[in-house]
């Protein structure tokens, strides 16, 4: 399958077209020779201009465009004549705009609640919904997986021009700073939920100048929030900052941070900036969650109070516009991780391959392998990322390495989950039929006869199975998702959700699972989830452990 002229739609925030751009790359790496065009919002043009991969940059004005103009906007599209049309930004408009393009294939992905008039007549291929815990890069590329593209080395690109470049070098001169002799910090966010403290900026400002050695810049729009943020900065801090506030452009900042010797900063889009220009960048994260949104690349700090409802996704705690994650996250316990004396329970290394984090790994080394064991991993399907997948990533390389016989069952053709995980001793096929529920019941019942026709000696299960000896509760319960839901919802709701032959048969599996005699123990990935285990099915808490 080639495609030789190609329309991305990213009709989002600055940071979430910048954060497409591997896409991009990774087009022209699967066919050379194509044209590259992309579609995205007024105010966000700067993050893809001068990409020396774009052959055409579109921008729709989402608030103020006449008839006329969207009119020519389609006409231009069409006029383009797209074989291939990737929406990225999964809402109304740019499924709209991707069958509009007159593309012949048009691909998207499924979301909550969407209208069966894109399920079924815009787009002519919608893919899964991504996993939740997916770095926004890897989702994107899932698109162009999913057409067969296998990207090697995504990454995110940024360019200016010449008079930029010019530009900021003069601005550097009136500091008196040179390239690579300085930091950037940009407290905003452009939202005041995803803001630290301004005490907590004046205390780095003042280590990174006097510990460091290094003079910092101070950067931001000049939108209220952010001129009202500085100053507050400024009257808590011992030093003068140098200050570029509400001077740049977006490609101007791009271009200085690319000259800085360190980024500090919120999650924000100045954030992902200094991502695609190899700048290491600190990262600060609250309510927005870093597996998501962290820097992608190399050598980069996010650094976060580690509590457990993060991330919430909300702005601010009970409807205050204040994240007390952020606000009580201390300058001393960021100073400690900026010099490494962290605990690690909050600082990530966001390695080559994108968004994952450094996590601690489940299986044994082999010098504590006592024998050689047939192990049995239960996992329905298997997409190659996500939280999940990275935990039977390191059970299967670890176990493998430990010369175990590892073999996974599964409900994907052999050849898929052996290509999603790769160096599996064996790899069987799990029968399902049916919708969601029919899915969900037929792989507990015919995994269970899978295993004992196996007979195993250990079980380790990433579904609610009817025989394990590990289960791996990572989405909690779902006695305590429902009793959660319950207050919100009408009675009409209440009493279909009550007869609902789907959730019947989870809380059926999960108190099975539960109360398994040949469960040995259960392994959450937060305090919150072990609570949730022990307090609706008393499982001993010495069976509970939280990686």
């Amino acid at each position: 399958m080639t495609f030789k002229r190609v329309l991305v739609i990213k009709l989002k925030q600055p940071g979430d077209v910048l954060v497409s751009t591997p896409v991009i790359g990774a087009i022209h790496e699967a066919w050379p020779g194509a044209q590259v065009s992309l579609l995205v919002p007024r105010g966000t043009e700067d993050m893809v201009a001068d990409h020396p991969g774009v052959h055409r940059l579109f921008v729709l004005d989402r608030r103020g465009a006449s008839w006329g103009e969207l009119w020519r906007l389609l006409r231009d599209l069409r006029r383009e004549r797209f074989d291939l049309a990737l929406e990225l930004s999964g809402g109304d408009r740019g499924a709209f705009f991707a069958w509009a393009s007159g593309a012949r294939q048009r691909v998207g992905f499924a979301r909550p609640r969407q209208p069966w008039w894109q399920r079924h007549g815009l787009f002519t291929l919608l893919l899964p919904r991504p996993p939740v815990r997916m770095h926004l890069v890897e989702q994107n590329l899932a698109a162009l997986k999913a057409l067969g593209a296998v990207p090697t080395t995504p990454r995110l690109a940024f360019h200016w021009n010449a008079g930029v470049a010019a530009r900021v070098r003069e601005l550097l001169a009136g500091l008196g700073l040179t390239g690579k002799k300085f930091a950037v910090v940009h407290p905003g966010a452009g939202w005041r939920f995803k803001c630290w403290t301004p005490e907590g900026y004046a205390r780095v400002i003042e280590a990174l100048e006097e510990e460091w050695g290094l003079p910092v810049v101070v950067t931001g729009s000049g939108a209220a929030l952010e001129q009202e943020l500085l100053q507050e900065i400024l009257a808590h801090c011992r030093l003068r900052p140098r200050s570029l506030v509400g001077r740049l452009t977006l490609k101007e900042l791009g271009a200085l941070i690319a000259q800085a010797r360190l980024f500090f900063g919120a999650d924000s889009a100045p954030m992902h900036l200094a991502a695609a220009v190899g700048t290491p960048a600190v990262a600060l994260f609250g309510p927005s969650g870093d597996f998501n949104w962290g820097p992608w690349g190399e050598g980069h700090l996010v650094i976060k109070k580690g509590w457990d409802c993060q991330p919430c996704g909300r702005d601010g705690c009970d409807g205050s516009k204040i994240s007390r994650c952020l606000t009580e996250l201390t300058p001393e316990e960021v100073l400690e991780e900026m010099r490494g004396g962290g605990g690690g329970e909050r600082k990530e290394k966001f390695g080559g391959g994108g968004g994952g984090g450094a996590h601690r790994p489940l299986a044994p080394s082999p010098k504590h392998s006592l024998r050689e064991m047939k192990i049995t991993l239960l996992r329905q399907r298997v997409s190659g990322a996500g939280g999940a997948e990275t935990t039977l990533g390191y059970l299967v390389r670890g176990l493998v390495a430990a010369g175990h016989a590892v073999t996974l069952l599964g409900s994907q053709p052999a050849e898929a989950g052996r290509q999603a995980l790769g160096s599996l001793a064996g790899y069987g096929v799990v029968p399902v039929w049916g919708g969601k529920t029919g899915r969900l019941l037929s792989y507990a019942l015919n995994s269970r006869r899978a295993v004992l026709s196996l007979k195993p000696e250990v079980v380790f299960s990433l579904e609610r199975t009817l025989f394990q000896h590990v289960y791996r509760a990572g989405d909690g319960c779902h006695r305590e998702w429902l009793a959660r839901r319950k207050p919100s919802l009408s009675p009409a709701v209440r009493a279909g959700q009550a007869l609902s032959l789907f959730h019947r048969v989870m809380l059926w599996l999960e108190g099975r699972l539960f109360a398994a005699p040949d469960l040995k123990g259960v392994i959450a990935n937060s305090r919150m989830v072990r609570e949730e285990v022990a307090r609706h099915y008393g499982v001993p808490r010495e069976k509970l452990t939280v990686i």
